[in-house]
């Protein structure tokens, strides 16, 4: 992508929103536009009523917003075009755009360029979101003002009135954002929670995915540095051919900050979070607890009184929350996952459980199903629902004759009740669908509400026939 006007200050001209998605992004880009003196468009292929609403919910009067069909003639004439990130590089549309010359740019690229103050930029395939949270609460607890954005949910531009030099914000980024990110030197560090495999069908291999996240390096100030774990094969890889200097293999051997084999987290031999803490043990998590203190540590706070600030963490809506119980019956809402590993780690968190209850489904991103097969043996039941049911509940029964499968359901809705009934006071009812969402809604939070709702259902003993 080509660097916009519009990222560096005031700007007259023609602007197209192409895709305002759902979380926030393409709204904010358009509000920033408009404010740069650039007249917006909007080419999305949602209903134009539901387009007309999003608008009018940012404050934004729809009716002067003009509303063009995916089409060639909508860019026409436009002197600036900003991507929603989940648009395909090779869609024929992109292409068209690449080939005509115009100006391309994405949100996150915008507000890059607007802040100004420092930027941490947190990626990787899991971990984003806790890890991106984990540290804005970390450095506020030292006396930083910092603020979360990106692929997170929130927009940067939501808290402009409040951005200042001395300010740190933190940015999760997604594969899809940093595959178009402008390489200039804004990012004052990079943390990479793991490298695994996720949106192949958009990267088109393993590799070219890992290639996407790790590019941020192309986007450091002098001296800034990329910080992983040294547990991560991958990262370690990438760290042996940049250079000590660039990179930090966090909890690597010889370092002063580490996590010991029994969850504890230390800093020269002293503990910062106990391994008993009232924080998830499970290792993915202790590391990122660990990755996000090494941030800290390396934008200049002191980190040894931090360990209380840990603690208490409350995590984030669909990311391993608990809700209130259902006679006696505890709910997780891991509905964040849509691949096997965040399940893995969630089923892991909570092995020790008296009953473990999964639901899992929703539509395969790739045809392999062996990594979610095999992680099912620590649970106690498995509820199956959505496209993936078909296959998925014969081959769990074949691989785990001694394990209690029900389904395929046809919805998520008959899965979860199945999963309540079967469970005691005690026991967990683990949301974790472990596969994609868009097989019956539009995004995992779509999917995760609608979990949510059935479970207030059942608590509330006022249940339809929709929930029996």
């Amino acid at each position: 992508m080509t660097r916009s006007k519009a990222e560096g200050g005031t700007m007259t001209g023609r602007a197209v929103v192409w895709g305002l998605g759902r979380f926030g992004g393409g709204l904010a880009a358009f509000a920033h536009l408009r404010r740069c003196g650039y007249q917006v468009d909007v080419v999305d292929k949602r209903d134009a009523q539901e387009i007309r609403a999003s608008l009018a919910e940012s404050g934004i009067e729809a009716g002067s917003v003009e509303l063009l069909a995916e089409a060639p003639e909508s860019f026409a004439g436009a002197d600036l075009v900003v991507v929603n990130p989940a648009v395909h590089p090779e869609h024929p549309l992109y292409r068209h755009l690449i080939n005509s010359g115009v100006e391309l740019s994405q949100e996150i690229d915008l507000a890059l360029s607007a802040y100004p103050g420092e930027v941490v930029a947190v990626t990787g395939t899991n971990g984003k979101s806790s890890t991106s949270a984990l540290l804005q609460q970390l450095l506020l607890a030292s006396g930083r003002d910092a603020l979360l954005g990106g692929n997170i949910g929130r927009s940067l531009f939501e808290d402009r009135e409040s951005w200042h030099s001395e300010q740190i914000a933190v940015l999760e980024i997604s594969s899809f954002q940093a595959f178009r990110l402008q390489l200039a030197p804004r990012l004052r560090a990079v943390l990479v929670t793991n490298l695994d495999e996720d949106h192949l069908d958009w990267h088109g291999s393993r590799d070219q995915y890992h290639a996407a996240k790790l590019r941020l390096s192309g986007a450091l100030q002098p001296g800034g540095r990329m910080l992983g774990h040294s547990s991560d094969p991958a990262w370690r890889q990438f760290c042996t051919s940049e250079g000590p200097g660039q990179c930090l293999l966090v909890g690597g051997a010889g370092q002063a900050l580490r996590l010991d084999p029994d969850g504890a987290i230390r800093l020269e031999g002293k503990s910062i979070l106990a391994a008993d803490a009232p924080y998830p043990s499970a290792q993915p998590l202790r590391e990122n607890a660990l990755l996000a203190l090494a941030a800290a540590q390396e934008l200049g706070c002191d980190i040894s009184g931090l360990g209380e600030s840990l603690a208490q963490f409350q995590g984030l809506e669909h990311r391993m929350q608990r809700l209130a119980p259902a006679q006696g019956v505890e709910f997780i809402d891991n509905g964040i996952s849509t691949v096997a590993r965040s399940s893995e780690v969630a089923i892991d968190s909570y092995r020790s459980a008296p009953g473990l209850h999964w639901v899992v489904g929703g539509h395969p991103k790739r045809p392999e199903l062996d990594e979610h097969i095999g992680i099912a043996a620590s649970c106690s039941s498995v509820h199956i629902f959505g496209e993936v049911a078909e296959r998925l509940a014969p081959a769990m029964r074949a691989a785990h004759p001694q394990l209690m499968v029900t389904g395929p359901h046809p919805e998520l809705n008959s899965a979860l009740v199945a999963a309540f009934k079967g469970a005691g006071p005690g026991e967990i009812v683990l949301f974790s669908p472990g596969f994609s969402s868009h097989d019956a809604y539009p995004n995992f939070a779509a999917r995760a509400a609608e979990a949510r709702e059935i479970w207030s259902a059942l608590r509330s003993r006022t249940v339809g026939a929709n929930v029996q």
